[in-house]
């Protein structure tokens, strides 16, 4: 099971190193926005994000003795919150959004290179696993 997480999580930071590559390469056309034009699809997102919070005891419960809570919920939390950030803001500033696709909707259309389209499919599946 461990083994699973493990390659599932460095597979999920290839794959968004992947894109952020892809989102320097093509620059920044488009200027910043928030939110698009529907905000319902932000709910879900939303939601999902906060379904670690039921994990965290679940966690501390059963962890080594010698493993640090704060220096692990620390690290986590800082990792999350950059890629979180990072990734969507280059995304925002690279790809045109007005369409009021999402970024999986941008990366798996045939305009962009078949790899990051392929990356881009592999992407929930790794998500599942982690």
């Amino acid at each position: 099971n461990i083994n699973i997480q493990i390659f599932a999580f460095g597979t999920y930071m290839f794959i968004v190193s992947i894109w952020v590559g892809f989102f320097l390469y093509l620059g920044s056309g488009y200027e910043l926005s928030v939110q698009g034009d529907v905000a319902s699809s932000a709910f879900g997102f939303l939601l999902f994000n906060f379904s670690y919070v039921f994990l965290i005891p679940v966690w501390i419960n059963e962890k080594l003795p010698s493993v640090s809570v704060s220096k692990t919920l620390e690290t986590a939390a800082i990792l999350a919150m950059i890629m979180m950030i990072v990734p969507p803001i280059l995304a925002s500033l690279a790809l045109d959004f007005s369409d009021g696709q999402n970024l999986l909707s941008k990366l798996t259309s045939k305009d962009v290179p078949m790899a990051i389209r392929a990356f881009s499919y592999a992407y929930p599946i790794c998500g599942l696993w982690k």
